[in-house]
């Protein structure tokens, strides 16, 4: 339970189902630092296997090192944690996504855009095919 409902208590309800909703985190960069850097690249993709590795084995210590960085109580870090998947992963649900996304934008006059874009084309799949191929579920 989050710290929202606890404040709430029986005025509140939560719900948990990943149908409702997802959050992602992605990294971003530009496709000429991406270029220029690939060994970086590759290296900030190794650092995050290691932590999704560490995820994995020692949960109690990554909810602490986490807690601690946000700055919020443990108990209640480890409620909301089993909510959460930690892989690093390039899907096809982000594609989805951000077709999604557009289409709302564009439909909602957000953007002059038209066109769904090809984000197939921003999305460089190639760095994290180097270090774990079997985390690439993206059609091409």
């Amino acid at each position: 339970m989050g710290q929202a409902q606890k404040e709430l208590g029986d005025k509140g309800v939560t719900f948990y189902d990943q149908d409702i909703y997802t959050e992602t985190s992605n990294l971003a960069a530009t496709q000429e630092s991406i270029r220029k850097n690939p060994a970086r690249v590759r290296k900030v993709l190794l650092a995050l296997l290691k932590a999704e590795e560490f995820v994995m084995h020692h949960p109690d210590e990554a909810q602490k090192i986490v807690a601690e960085f946000r700055q919020m109580k443990q108990d209640l870090l480890g409620e909301l944690w089993p909510n959460n998947t930690f892989s690093v992963t390039l899907d096809q649900s982000l594609i989805l996504s951000l077709e999604d996304e557009s289409r709302w934008a564009i439909k909602s006059r957000l953007t002059n855009a038209t066109k769904i874009p090809n984000y197939l084309n921003f999305i460089y799949l190639d760095g994290l095919v180097s270090v774990k191929p079997k985390a690439v579920r993206i059609i091409r």
